[in-house]
């Protein structure tokens, strides 16, 4: 009796899960081969662990505090080659909330305003700690990145009034200074920040929440209602 050649390419395997599961484990790897590069160069990252309590789990020590940060690792092939432009754009999420939601309406008008990373949150008994791509986000950030941080925030806080269970009162009210510590001015930008906020309000189960501002000019911002003071008080 003749037996076929392991050779034959005629001759199809038995199965091949194998294949498809090693497919999505190597592009795993190569996600895990980039974090303990980072090991190296970032002293803050302690410890990189593999199919533990997720894909990937990362231990940062900051500020001699430790931070566990779970990762998941998904693949995405696509019908084309990777490109620049692919890379830096940011697809539509319906599911952000809170600041993420804000800053990527702000992005979502066709400018690059937010040139930073991800805002964390780490929550103590007493208070709270927020840093920007795990730096603190008074040194990370400049005048106008600020002030998309500290209206991101405002609108993060607004949009829990909707949640059943909150009690946010549902009312915000903005002092926007003329101009920054960068010296940039705020005027230009007083419209396509506050939009965001109009969104929001529009939104159902909102109808009771109000935004005050303060500002320089609001000139043509649909939906809100705008009121201009002549009457300079010294």
């Amino acid at each position: 009796m003749t037996f076929p050649s392991i050779h034959d390419e005629s001759i199809a395997p038995l199965e091949t899960g194998g294949v498809v599961a090693r497919d999505g484990f190597d592009f795993q790897d190569h996600v895990v081969a980039r974090f303990c590069l980072e090991l190296l160069t970032n002293f803050d990252l302690l410890e990189v662990w593999c199919e533990s309590q997720d894909d990937i789990t990362l231990i940062w020590g900051i500020d001699g505090n430790q931070i566990n940060e779970f990762v998941q690792v998904k693949g995405n092939k696509l019908d084309q080659f990777w490109s620049t432009s692919l890379l830096c754009r940011r697809e539509k999420k319906k599911d952000l909330t809170g600041m993420s939601n804000y800053l990527y309406l702000l992005e979502a008008q066709g400018k690059n305003l937010w040139t930073q990373g991800r805002i964390n949150f780490k929550l103590k008994k007493r208070d709270f700690d927020v840093k920007v791509e795990n730096q603190k986000w008074s040194t990370k950030l400049d005048g106008t990145l600020t002030l998309y941080f500290f209206l991101a925030y405002h609108y993060a806080l607004m949009e829990l009034t909707k949640a059943h269970g909150n009690h946010y009162p549902g009312l915000s009210i903005l002092d926007l200074p003329p101009t920054l510590e960068d010296g940039s001015t705020v005027k230009d930008n007083e419209n396509f920040v506050l939009e965001p906020f109009v969104k929001l309000l529009s939104q159902p189960n909102m109808e009771n929440t109000q935004v005050i501002v303060t500002g320089a000019a609001f000139e043509n911002l649909e939906g809100a209602n705008r009121i201009e003071f002549t009457q300079v008080w010294k």
